[in-house]
């Protein structure tokens, strides 16, 4: 069963239902481990050695398919090991306990950071926010009871190679969402997000990023948000740019959003 954390409960506006997180300042302490050690590096093991036999099985079908006897006897055990790593994988990734909830946001809800959304996929949930305009079909309460559901999340990010969840929200949900991440990452390369004003009093966990090809368009948004930070580069591919350091700017968000000391 999912476990409802109790950690840093978030406040909410206008009545909304405050959100806790599936991380501490504790889990914090980690640092990058956190994200990217041991845990991390089992599951992405676990999940290649899955697909390796899955490759070897279909090398031994092909070779039973031309009659040769050792793919045949083979097989059978291959299969097994193939299902057993899988199983593995996935119940590693379903039942993951401290994934991050990471909120992307950008001003025109578009596309054009779907391969940098894989750069945040290691921190944990990734939800891609359309900001303004949207219609508020998504109610507060029932919005805070899925960003609870930590083994549903867990299931949507195992699903999908970029976001975990989409969200067309009403501007009067932009804090609570904001509120409700360990990190908001604020894309600028259509400018600054129309619901800023709603963000800005959780500045100190954004992390703001944008297209290299926008880079003069998004240096001169920040400046004008009059946010503190850099604005981090991703390539064409995704790849974002200074990785080191941009790595460093979202734990220290992150440990800002739960009070925590770097």
């Amino acid at each position: 069963m999912p476990r409802e954390d109790t950690q840093r409960p978030a406040p909410a506006q206008d009545g909304a239902p405050g959100v806790a997180s599936f991380i501490s300042a504790k889990d914090l302490a980690r640092g990058d481990a956190l994200f990217f050690g041991p845990g991390a590096r089992r599951r992405r093991m676990i999940g290649a050695l899955a697909a390796f036999a899955m490759l070897v099985l279909a090398g031994l079908v092909i070779g039973s398919g031309l009659g040769l006897r050792a793919p045949r006897e083979a097989a059978p055990m291959v299969l097994g090991l193939a299902l057993g790593f899988g199983a593995v994988w996935v119940l590693a990734s379903l039942f993951r306990r401290h994934p991050a909830r990471v909120c992307y946001v950008r001003a025109k809800g578009g596309h054009g950071g779907g391969r940098f959304i894989r750069e945040l996929r290691p921190y944990g949930h990734v939800i891609a926010y359309r900001t303004a305009g949207g219609a508020g079909a998504v109610s507060p309460r029932a919005l805070a009871s899925l960003l609870r559901n930590r083994f549903m999340l867990n299931l949507r990010a195992l699903c999908s190679d970029q976001q975990t969840l989409t969200l067309d929200a009403a501007p009067a949900l932009t804090r609570m969402l904001a509120q409700a991440s360990d990190v908001v990452i604020v894309d600028l390369s259509d400018g600054a997000p129309p619901d800023w004003d709603a963000i800005q009093p959780e500045a100190a966990r954004c992390v703001f990023v944008s297209a290299w090809g926008q880079h003069e368009q998004a240096e001169a948004a920040l400046a004008n948000l009059g946010a503190n930070g850099q604005c981090f580069f991703y390539a064409p591919d995704g790849e974002i740019q200074r990785r080191a350091a941009f790595g460093g700017a979202v734990l220290e968000a992150m440990r800002a959003a739960h009070g925590a000391r770097g």
